[in-house]
């Protein structure tokens, strides 16, 4: 139970660090004109350092760009991988309540990893022009937490919600 905690309290203290940076990247006015416009390079080339930071200082590993209608613009972690529709359960409430939400979500068709995500509705005039993204993979979250404490903490996901064929793939690229 103690560890429960822990690993909840872990959780919401990395969520709400990715917060304050999105509030700071959705509320840049160069953001906003590059979402309105679709603009993946101008996107990429100002916001790619910051996610370089991000990842060296917390292990971020996903930030995405999307549109209104929940297009990625653009996957600043993997560039040449950004089209598609998302449809996951925290960028819909963020969308729902025009709210920041966060979430630990596997993300189907891709490694299927656990992974923290923290959405931020991109607002222009009091509309919803966009969102911005951040995740971070969990797996190293516990391991962290097991170095410190020398307590197992064991991630589990219902089964049927797990492409098997995915995530035996994945599992061979993790030399799991």
């Amino acid at each position: 139970d103690r560890m429960s905690d822990a690993f909840i309290s872990e959780i919401k203290n990395l969520a709400e660090s990715l917060e304050f940076a999105l509030i700071a990247i959705s509320s840049a006015n160069s953001t906003r004109q590059y979402i309105k416009a679709g603009d993946k390079v101008s996107l990429y080339e100002r916001w790619n350092p910051i996610y370089e930071k991000l990842k060296a200082d917390f292990e971020v590993n996903h930030f995405t760009f999307m549109d209104n209608e929940r297009n990625r613009i653009l996957r600043v972690h993997l560039p040449d991988q950004s089209e598609g529709t998302v449809i996951r359960h925290t960028l819909l409430e963020a969308e729902r309540t025009g709210e920041v939400k966060w979430g630990i979500e596997l993300e189907m068709g891709s490694l299927e990893i656990p992974t923290l995500r923290v959405v931020q509705p991109i607002f222009d005039d009091n509309t919803i022009i966009g969102f911005v993204e951040l995740g971070d993979d969990i797996d190293g979250l516990l391991e962290e937490i097991y170095e410190r404490t020398d307590n197992h903490i064991i991630a589990t996901v219902f089964k049927e919600k797990i492409d098997s064929v995915r995530w035996v793939e994945t599992m061979k690229i993790l030399n799991r």
